[in-house]
């Protein structure tokens, strides 16, 4: 029977109905089809298996899966079938597997939204070609090999799409021109329904071309396209930004900047249910989300914005200076209250608000001098709440002492040194809470997927492949990495040209993997491209020897990188020693309340007191034992061990403590930390519990590379005030041999 045949050759061997000694999926072996001139056929009337994987997407897509699957299943011309569902609640993905076993079904926890989900397809996909189809198209016979012959007569194309019909059997306008304001007024607003805008609309549906005729377009609407898998290499997969929607602009856009044809081919005949849910729904959801994806559009390819983005580090600044200067002023204001409400016991009257101008002109200037000589508005210097309320109260210390001497050479009457020290008080918190709300306000951005930086990874074939691996295992929030190989493209081959790629590509951020490979004149390249904005971050092979603080020196006329090592001794010096010690002493008396209460709380609950003892290695290779609680924030869990810390034993804040093996079995560039730092109660390895112990380690590198008094005051305002990232123990360490 017809409806029980696999999809094509290879799924007739998965099936084990294929001949004999052919493996499942196997190219190589008898009756195999190579990818290119496959026309090998099996039977009377039998089609032969192209290099094609098909990938569907489903959500909530029962009523329409299980005619697309069969209609696959009776054209038996492809290699492969994924669907991959995204947490239907319909049943859908219960109906392929039940009905479809020979489909490979992929299945989400939750809805990662079409992009996401096609390119789940992508990786898991096998074949040199990738058939993108919605679940709601029913495909007609010898429509993929239409679509596939071609791209096999033509590299030039990367996507090429068939002519969709509606169920009716009328044209369904599936190739257009890419999208203007005037398009989306006339498609998505009320005013086309007054203002004559039929002829945008038509402009953009391409109504008067030839339909019956192949054609290169702007765009093909993605409920149907055979992509080519190099050219998805190149150009990067779909752009995981788009919940849903232009996405598929947004790829057959790239493919087209980076020379790839987009081909529409009406031999090629599929039918589609196209609902046009945004448009059926003036208010609803689905437009809702069709007005974000066309705004992330506009702001990842406008050159107006891409002006801003290249100037970031400018505007940012800007918007740190307005937003302190509310701050400060917000703050001045809170101290003339503060004052006004204890003018009763203090001899110097207080004046109206308006007669302070002069003296709150330079509490503004000093203040903003300070900040930006205490270099607070460099660009990455927002860090987190513990960073700004350290590194703002310092600077804000700075300003107030030089404020209040200027006072004493002053004999102002509306100079107030009580207002000073209100105002020196609630600028800290004032200054430090207007920059978190602004760094959240950046955050809701990105979290939203507007504003991510592209970042290009430029380098030799073999350094992109480690690349590519370590982005997809560690994603960049914020980023869309583009991978290319040097010289792999025209553009790659010629430095003094490689500018106006970059800007075509809307680039914010280049990386260089730096290494022997790399030809003369790309070096020199790179000052023009800072100067146009783009910011270029270099990665030498011998990265992992670098510390994190380093300057360039001349030396005999050589610029030379000159490492920084002198904050990094002071880790085992008496200054570190003394503050941990007086940082402990502190919070044996504040934190004893809480950690009687935490102790009674959990007797009262049955529970043991779950003190953790461990044993680490000590810089001096001798072995420490560390106490360590079982508590809500990291602080608490640390309080069983401060009595250790004022014996010298080990210290409040340092290296994650290891036992001797696990530090014996560490890499080279790794071990040394253990020669130059304590291990400590607490520690930025605190923060990484849930990356693995690798992450944990690195952050340990950067601690001691770049160590200062402030990171350790900074680590325990954070452990005082953070819950603990996790229950189990820094891995790896070993419980402590009875």
């Amino acid at each position: 029977m017809t409806l029980e045949l696999p999809f094509g050759e290879a799924g007739a061997r998965e099936a084990g109905a294929g001949e004999p000694g052919a493996g499942a999926g196997t190219r190589g072996g008898p009756g195999a089809i190579e990818p290119r001139g496959a026309s090998e056929t099996h039977g009377p009337g039998a089609v032969a298996a192209l290099p094609v994987s098909v990938v569907i997407i489903t959500y909530n897509s029962s009523a329409y899966i299980r005619d697309c699957l069969r209609s696959l299943r009776e054209a038996a011309c492809v290699r492969e079938v994924l669907v991959v569902d995204n947490a239907s609640t319909d049943g859908s993905a219960e109906l392929v597997a039940r009905d479809f076993p020979e489909v490979r079904l992929l299945t989400n926890e939750k809805n990662v939204g079409y992009a996401r989900g096609v390119n789940r397809g992508l990786r898991e996909s096998r074949e040199p070609f990738v058939l993108v189809l919605n679940p709601d198209v029913r495909v007609h016979p010898g429509a993929i090999e239409s679509l596939w012959r071609r791209m096999e007569a033509d590299p030039s194309i990367g996507i090429v799409g068939p002519k969709l019909l509606n169920p009716d059997g009328t044209l369904q306008h599936s190739c257009r021109r890419f999208y203007t304001l005037g398009t989306f007024i006339a498609r998505r607003t009320f005013l086309r329904r007054v203002l004559p805008l039929g002829g945008i609309e038509r402009r953009h549906l391409m109504v008067d071309e030839d339909h019956d005729a192949a054609m290169t377009v702007d765009w093909l609407i993605g409920a149907a396209m055979l992509v080519r898998r190099e050219a998805a290499d190149e150009v990067g997969p779909m752009d995981e930004r788009f919940f849903l929607y232009f996405e598929d602009v947004d790829w057959c856009y790239r493919m087209s900047k980076r020379g790839w044809r987009v081909l529409y081919l009406p031999e090629a005949v599929m039918v589609h249910h196209h609902r046009r849910e945004s448009a059926r729904r003036p208010l609803g959801r689905t437009l809702r989300t069709h007005i974000a994806s066309s705004l992330r559009f506009y702001e990842k390819w406008s050159g107006i914005l891409y002006l801003f983005k290249r100037n970031r580090a400018k505007m940012a600044g800007l918007s740190l200076l307005v937003a302190d200067l509310i701050a400060l002023n917000a703050a001045f204001a809170l101290a003339w209250a503060a004052r006004g409400s204890v003018a009763s016991i203090l001899e110097k009257p207080v004046f109206p608000l308006s007669a302070y101008g002069e003296y709150l002109l330079l509490l503004d200037v000093v203040s903003i001098v300070s900040l930006y000589v205490f270099g607070l508005y460099r660009r990455g210097r927002l860090g987190d709440w513990a960073d700004r309320f350290v590194e703002v109260g310092k600077a804000l210390l700075a300003a107030n002492v030089v404020v209040m001497a200027l006072t004493f050479l002053s004999y102002r009457k509306t100079y107030s040194r009580a207002m000073l020290l209100a105002f020196a008080a609630f600028a800290p918190v004032l200054v430090a809470l207007a920059r978190g709300a602004l760094a959240r306000l950046y955050e809701a951005a990105v979290s939203q997927r507007f504003d991510r930086r592209r970042i290009l990874v430029l380098g030799p074939e073999r350094a992109i492949a480690e690349a590519r691996a370590r982005f997809l295992q560690r994603p960049e929030p914020g980023y869309e990495p583009m991978f290319v190989v040097l010289g792999a493209t025209a553009a790659t081959r010629r430095p003094a040209t490689f500018l106006a790629f970059l800007q075509d590509e809307r680039v914010s951020d280049v990386l260089l993997l730096w290494s022997g490979e790399w030809p003369a004149g790309w070096a020199a390249a790179a000052p023009g491209w800072m100067r146009a904005g783009i910011s270029v971050r270099i990665v030498p092979e011998f990265v992992t020897l670098l510390g994190g603080a380093m300057r360039i020196e001349e030396i005999a006329g050589h610029p030379a990188l000159k490492l920084d090592r002198g904050a990094r001794p002071g880790l085992l010096g008496p200054g570190k020693k003394a503050n941990d010690v007086l940082l402990a002493a502190i919070l044996l008396v504040v934190l004893a309340p809480f950690a009687c209460a935490h102790l009674l709380g959990r007797r009262i609950r049955g529970l043991p007191s779950a003190v953790e003892r461990f044993r680490a290695s000590a810089p001096d290779g001798t072995v420490i034992v560390r106490r360590r609680g079982s508590a809500p924030s990291p602080a608490l869990a640390a309080y069983p061990g401060l009595p250790s810390v004022l014996a010298g034993r080990v210290a409040l804040i340092g290296v994650a403590p290891l036992p001797p093996d696990v530090v014996a079995n560490l890499p080279v560039s790794l071990r040394h930390l253990h020669a130059e730092a304590r291990p400590g109660l607490l520690g930025a390895w605190e923060w990484r519990r849930d990356r693995g112990p690798a992450e944990q380690r690195w952050a340990d590198l950067e601690y001691v590379l770049g160590w200062t008094l402030a990171r350790d005051w900074k680590i325990l305002v954070r452990s005082l005030a953070a819950a603990r990232v996790a229950r189990a123990p820094a891995a790896p360490i070993a419980p402590e041999a009875s």
